[in-house]
């Protein structure tokens, strides 16, 4: 989130360069490019396009490609705003470095990080998951969380049941961080 909001802010503050530039275009506005930039435009800067910014594409946002948003890639959405350099990786079907995402935490120590591939993740050791206090991070590896999913696979409530993704209960900080992972088909009965 910290570097979505450092791009959105660079984006605004580039914004507001050029605005503060364009009084220096409108003085040599009689030269033969007629902005003040040498690329034949009119946006006052010099890489050729006419939306204001300088990296060369048309869609007004700095990051290089063509999409629109500020990620830097060119899918048009926002999610791939983190890494998720993975020491530890679990595959839905069970055949990464652990059959689960709890026995990847068991596994894990502190500082570790864990990834999870594309797919569902669903049955005994992919709900109910505990972080155990853990200093851990717990990360779709693709960064898109609608494609990396933990599914609880809960039924309706009867009675005092309560089916979860995951429990943070152990005195898990800051350091405990989940990242990119749908969770869906959980429930909670009222306390």
């Amino acid at each position: 989130m910290r570097k979505k909001k450092r791009v959105i802010f660079a984006t605004l503050l580039v914004s507001l360069l050029l605005l503060g530039c364009s009084d220096e275009g409108d003085k040599n506005q009689d030269n033969s490019q007629g902005d003040g930039g040498s690329d034949g435009d009119t946006d006052g800067d010099t890489d050729g396009d006419t939306d204001g910014d300088t990296d060369g594409d048309t869609d007004g946002d700095t990051d290089g490609d063509t999409d629109g948003d500020t990620d830097g890639d060119t899918d048009g959405d926002t999610d791939d705003d983190y890494t998720c350099d993975a020491t530890i990786t679990v595959k839905p079907d069970g055949t990464g470095d652990y059959a689960t995402v709890q026995a990847a935490i068991d596994g894990a120590s502190d500082g570790d990080v864990i990834g999870l591939t594309n797919g569902t993740f669903k049955g005994v050791g992919n709900r109910e998951i505990d972080y155990k206090g853990k200093a851990i991070t717990l990360c779709s590896i693709s960064g898109k969380p609608s494609k990396c999913i933990i599914d609880v696979e809960a039924q309706a409530i009867t009675g005092n049941v309560t089916q979860r993704g995951f429990v943070f209960h152990t005195n898990e900080g800051p350091d405990s961080q989940l990242r990119g992972i749908t969770i869906t088909h959980g429930v909670a009965a009222a306390p």
